[in-house]
């Protein structure tokens, strides 16, 4: 699960963060908007 869940993160936390410009250095580090987009996608790896 750590592997899948990491396979749909990376791409999620490239579109949202970095293209998207979701983070905010001001808000909180790089490595904490990366875990909050883990988590995000952990819940459809634990349904599929």
């Amino acid at each position: 699960m750590t592997v899948d869940t990491l396979r749909r993160a990376i791409p999620y936390f490239r579109k949202h963060a970095l293209l998207g410009g979701g983070w905010d250095p001001e808000k909180g580090s790089i490595a904490t908007y990366f875990v909050e987009c883990c988590i995000r996608v952990f819940h459809s790896v634990v349904r599929s």
